[in-house]
């Protein structure tokens, strides 16, 4: 390129100091950068878990503050999920096996809970809910089971079948977490198989539903399983916690692993694995029925894999003729009373009072059964819509009356109730505690208007 002589029209660069070309950045400005990227971490973690805890923040403030979370946009979605398996499930005819019943832990679920928390976002799932009650749920052969982790220096050890993820402080083995993931794997199929359409997902952030296996009682208690019993759902952990001898499984010296047939303790592990498969809907379902409905499944004839609820009604009169009072009397509570009663008054006459306790778990379940199989037509037609209101967002006090009490008094369901029993050769004997009374609106609960309980019942 030529030479060219410099024009007056060029500017020049002016030529600068060192000092002017380097920037010297002031130290307190340093530190207020750091400071607000601080903060904006500190912003996102708060955001996140609140994100996770959002059931819990929704009753706290609306409670607290009176604020409606749900006009929030995005506020109750859930994050999507896939569920993934390699059972199928037959419908057949029932077999027979009476279920035995244990300690059973309360479901911490809150008495504000079921006003209005928003629709559930519940995704499609393996095994789709069937039209009609169905007589048999069955899984086809044993699960498979993968081993993920075996650290008996730390006293980890992982297994996982298709819906299970089973946390042991022992080595178990893929046999022995092969037998008894079935009743695991079994209660799940049939919970999705029922006509309420619960659709079973494992709690927020969880790929698999948690189980933890305990081999001591000891260490069972010091988690927070409950003494005496053979399972717990822990909703707050989000996990079931089992002690090993409920599994049936026996630790020989030098840690071998075999199962025991006969130790098996499948009532109080159906109840408790119900409770989980419902996490989602128990802050929104009243105490009733999520005890009424872990209860439902106790009744159902369950063996080796299988669930059978052909003749259901039967199975009902074998599940209650273990529990009846000296005398051959049923006393439970009124319906009326039932349903308005709260969590906190149930975990209490848990901890305190086993009559009560026992006839709080006998009642939820008739007043379940009814509904399922005895109210109107006996197919369910009115339990299926409540669910389906309360999974579009509608308070469970209106879907209840709308969809079960139907603009019948306490007293009208309850001799509605008492007839559907007798016709069914069942006499129940109503027992009220002079507790409050399901009212239509909340804040209206009166006292029950019966003074005694039947004169035909004895007292203690």
């Amino acid at each position: 390129m030529p030479y060219r002589r410099p024009d007056s029209f060029d500017i020049p660069i002016p030529k600068l100091t060192m000092r002017e070309r380097v920037k010297i950045i002031d130290p307190k400005e340093v530190r207020a950068r750091k400071l607000r990227q601080a903060a904006l971490v500190i912003v996102l973690g708060l955001c996140a878990v609140a994100y996770v805890r959002r059931d819990y923040l929704q009753k706290h403030i609306a409670g607290r503050f009176g604020i409606d979370l749900r006009s929030l946009s995005g506020w109750n979605a859930e994050p999507a999920r896939q569920t993934g398996g390699r059972q199928g499930a037959i419908v057949a005819p029932k077999q027979t096996t009476t279920p035995k019943l244990q300690a059973e832990e309360v479901v911490e679920t809150d008495p504000d809970a079921p006003v209005a928390l928003g629709s559930l976002k519940l995704d499609p799932v393996e095994f789709p809910a069937e039209k009609s009650w169905p007589r048999l749920v069955a899984l086809q052969g044993n699960p498979t089971v993968e081993i993920m982790q075996e650290d008996a220096d730390a006293d980890r050890f992982i297994y996982r079948s298709p819906h299970y993820e089973f946390q042991s402080d022992t080595r178990l083995g893929a046999d022995v977490v092969r037998e008894f993931a079935r009743v695991f794997e079994a209660t799940h199929m049939a919970v999705c198989k029922l006509p309420l359409d619960l659709r079973p997902a494992p709690e927020n952030l969880r790929e698999r539903f948690t189980a933890r296996i305990f081999r001591s009682d000891q260490a069972y208690r010091e988690a927070g399983g409950m003494e005496g019993s053979a399972g717990c759902y822990k909703r707050a952990e989000k996990c079931v916690l089992v002690p090993l001898d409920s599994l049936g499984v026996k630790v020989l010296q030098g840690g071998r692993t075999i199962m025991d047939r006969g130790g098996a303790a499948n009532a109080t592990l159906i109840h408790e694995i119900t409770h989980q498969m419902m996490n989602h809907w128990l802050p929104r379902l009243p105490v009733w029925y999520a005890e009424g409905a872990a209860e439902y499944m106790v009744v159902g004839d369950y063996l080796h894999g299988r669930f059978s609820f052909g003749q259901i009604e039967s199975l009902l009169q074998q599940y209650l003729s273990r529990r009846r009072a000296p005398g051959g009397s049923l006393r439970v509570l009124p319906p009326g009373e039932l349903m308005a009663l709260e969590p906190a008054d149930w975990s209490r006459t848990l901890a305190g009072d086993h009559n009560a306790s026992r006839q709080n778990y006998i009642s939820a379940l008739l007043l379940t059964f009814y509904f399922h199989h005895l109210d109107g037509d006996g197919s369910g037609s009115g339990i299926v819509p409540y669910l389906r209101s309360i999974e579009n967002g509608e308070p469970e006090r209106d879907a209840c009356r709308d969809h079960l009490v139907r603009g019948r008094t306490m007293d009208v369901l309850q001799s509605d109730m008492k007839a559907a029993y007798q016709s069914i050769r069942i006499n129940i004997s109503f027992e009220p505690r002079g507790g409050p009374v399901w009212k239509e609106h909340p804040g209206h609960a009166a006292r029950s208007e019966t003074s005694a309980p039947d004169k035909a019942v004895s007292e203690g």
